[in-house]
């Protein structure tokens, strides 16, 4: 749903009526919408991605951040923009690391979930092989310069901004109930007029992401990770 529809039913259908000089502006009402994707992004798998690490010489530690050369954040969504996606195996394999990461614009990671390669070699975070020494640093003590490691993770949601009116949310419609909850719940916080429709709205979300939850409309964190499906790089 576009920014600008979610603004006039927060307004009109979930903030409680209150006068005009009162009333949250687009600035404050979007600072917290994107405050309440990022909660969403992080505590449920509403996307993942698969970063790509070369392993150069002398490197064992990598910052899965827009600004380590050596790191493709977001293959997935670099393949889609070069319209590869659906490419074959010997085309993915023609694929230079620096056009993948020229069209790279993920821009960094909230959960780094799992880790493989192409060589059957072990990898079992803060154990075997892989340690994660921040929430955005992975350690690769036995890596090699020339190997390539495919790390699945969760990516930043894309934020808005008021120049974002007619762009579509990065938040898939069945979580919309829980965006709404939060987003009212974190307007309303220490707002003393506003104390009983605070705790209703912190009770709705917390209804709402048990529900999601157990229909399965998105997975737990704590769910097994999900297979890193696509190879964009060998």
């Amino acid at each position: 749903m576009q920014l600008q529809q979610i603004l006039i039913h927060i307004r009109n259908n979930i903030l409680p009526n209150v006068s005009q000089n009162q009333q949250t502006s687009d600035d404050r009402l979007i600072e917290v919408i994107n405050q309440s994707l990022r909660t969403l992004h992080t505590i449920l798998h509403v996307r993942v991605e698969q970063a790509i690490v070369r392993i150069g010489s002398s490197r064992t530690f990598f910052t899965f951040r827009k600004d380590d050369p050596d790191v493709i954040l977001g293959s997935f969504s670099a393949m889609n923009k070069l319209q590869l996606l659906n490419a074959t195996t010997n085309q993915n394999i023609e694929l230079t690391f620096d056009n993948l990461k020229a069209n790279d614009t993920t821009q960094g990671t909230l959960q780094i979930l799992c880790a493989e390669d192409l060589k059957n070699t072990p990898y079992v975070m803060n154990e075997v092989n892989v340690f994660s020494t921040t929430q955005d640093t992975l350690y690769f003590p036995n890596a090699k310069e020339g190997d390539v490691i495919y790390v699945s993770h969760k990516p930043y949601p894309k934020y808005v901004s008021k120049e974002d009116m007619e762009e579509d949310l990065d938040l898939p419609d069945n979580l919309l109930d829980c965006l709404y909850a939060l987003t009212a719940s974190k307007v309303t916080t220490g707002i003393e007029s506003f104390k009983e429709f605070h705790e209703k709205s912190l009770m709705d979300y917390n209804n709402k992401i048990q529900e999601v939850m157990l229909l399965g409309l998105t997975h737990q964190t704590n769910l097994a990770s999900p297979p890193i499906q696509l190879k964009g790089f060998r």
